[in-house]
């Protein structure tokens, strides 16, 4: 492998200098990162011998960094996903490595996520002002002022903070896991590493789109279970009214105001039901609130991996999003030991992420990537991945797979918001069969007992 040079300032803020071998300078600034270096710069020939005083900062003799042992990629390339899983990937477009933030005690996870919707407006307008010149941290200060929920307010409040103090934006949304989703860090530590920052932002308000009316397809039938639970109480305590009616009218020879009548009949069987049909859309509305809580994203998550209509689209969502970010990764020249724990992490369901780690495991330096995909790739997708391999081309394989995968997704989110409609309608036809078979098991009983005590 070629000898590269840095030069960088450590955590205590000294000016370090060395080199390393790898196989191009983006690999270094990730090495560089991953040490906790900050203001790197790298070169294919030694840096001069001149330090600005200015520019470095007194360390105590204790605190000094021996440059020689400053990066050793060797120990970085054979580790397992699991110790790379929670720590940042993340070498901006300006090649400066930024130092991962260091562990705190933050907010309980998942406390207060952002909706999909929420994703779609903010990752749009990041996406724009990233594309037009603007820097993060102004969009993300006018993000913490215009914000509803406080924490949300507060974390881009952290995020434009940290970014400005030269912190990558996938390390700054890692230390706000009460707002942000795994995978969202996950990919926009991809797209910065990769060079690619706008269109991973532009994706991922895409995704948050498209999961949103996906769940809304099930709409109407959720209106409809509201509408069966607040008539059919109510129904049912018209009919009651109405029998009694009619038992009235008789002994009363037929000389009652039938509306009158009927209506003095119906209000005390009405008032219990008005209380039920209450009681009955509360506890709808309540079930569906509970089930959108942050705390309850695990189960969401599990529930996705494993229901019939839910499970397909998961796993080809996962795989979509890992093959693109594979292409990016690769077109950028990161080596496959160092991209595909980034690509994992980028998986939005947590059961299908850790399903990879296991399936996938680690790959050491030089062993070709079909090699060590081999149970994740199907055998079309391997194939054409070895043959990129031999002629040098994995890039282009990787984009090619990357677009199969994106119209698998699109087929499978298809099916699925097919299954969650005619499922929902499913139900309430069910249900309404139910409360319809009640009604006239009633209506006929009521019928039957008057005639036969008139007889």
């Amino acid at each position: 492998m070629p000898e590269f040079h840095y030069t960088a300032t450590d955590l205590s803020g000294a000016q370090v200098r060395g080199k390393i071998n790898a196989a191009n300078e983006v690999e270094v600034s990730f090495f560089l990162k991953k040490k906790g270096f900050r203001h790197a710069q790298v070169a294919s020939r030694p840096f001069p011998e001149i330090v600005h005083p200015e520019k470095v900062h007194p360390v105590a003799p204790a605190q000094a960094v021996n440059p020689a042992q400053t990066v050793a990629p060797a120990p970085m390339v054979n580790q397992p996903f699991a110790q790379h899983s929670s720590e940042g990937y993340q070498t901006p477009s300006s090649g400066s490595p930024v130092a991962t933030p260091a562990p705190r005690v933050g907010p309980k996870p998942y406390a207060s996520l952002l909706s999909k919707k929420e994703v779609f407006f903010l990752f749009g307008q990041l996406s724009s002002a990233v594309k037009s010149g603007v820097a993060l941290p102004v969009v993300l200060d006018r993000f913490s002022q215009s914000g509803h929920k406080s924490a949300h307010k507060s974390a881009f409040a952290e995020l434009a903070g940290a970014v400005s103090a030269g912190t990558s934006l996938g390390d700054a949304m890692r230390a706000r896991p009460d707002v942000f989703e795994p995978h969202l860090a996950g990919y926009v530590a991809v797209g910065e590493t990769a060079g690619r920052l706008p269109e991973v932002l532009d994706e991922l308000a895409n995704s948050a789109f498209e999961v949103q009316k996906l769940f809304k397809s099930g709409n109407w039938g959720a209106i409809a279970m509201i509408g069966l639970a607040v008539l059919a109480p109510m129904t049912l305590a018209m009919q009651k009214g109405a029998m009694k009616a009619i038992e009235l009218q008789d002994k009363a020879g037929g000389t009652l105001s039938p509306t009158g009548t009927v209506a003095r009949t119906v209000a005390p069987n009405l008032a219990p039901s008005v209380i039920a049909a209450s009681i009955g859309v509360a506890v709808l509305y309540g079930a569906l609130a509970i089930w959108k809580l942050g705390v309850l994203r695990p189960l969401r998550q599990r529930v996705e991996s494993a229901a019939p209509m839910l499970a397909g689209r998961a796993k080809e969502e996962a795989f979509s999003r890992f093959s693109k970010s594979l292409q990016y990764l690769s077109q950028a020249g990161i080596s496959p030991n160092l991209a595909v724990p980034l690509a994992i992490d980028s998986i939005p369901n947590d059961v299908v992420r850790e399903q990879y780690r296991q399936l996938v495991g680690s790959i050491r330096e030089g062993v070709p990537l079909s090699a060590g995909l081999m149970r994740v790739l199907k055998p079309t997708y391997r194939d054409m991945l070895e043959v990129s391999e031999i002629t040098g081309d994995v890039p282009g394989a990787l984009q090619q797979i990357s677009r199969m995968a994106d119209d698998n997704l699109e087929r499978k989110t298809n099916l699925a918001g097919i299954g969650l409609k005619r499922t929902a309608w499913a139900v309430t036809l069910f249900l309404g069969a139910i409360v319809a078979g009640i009604l006239a098991r009633d209506w006929y009983l009521g019928l039957f007992n008057y005639f036969a005590n008139a007889n």
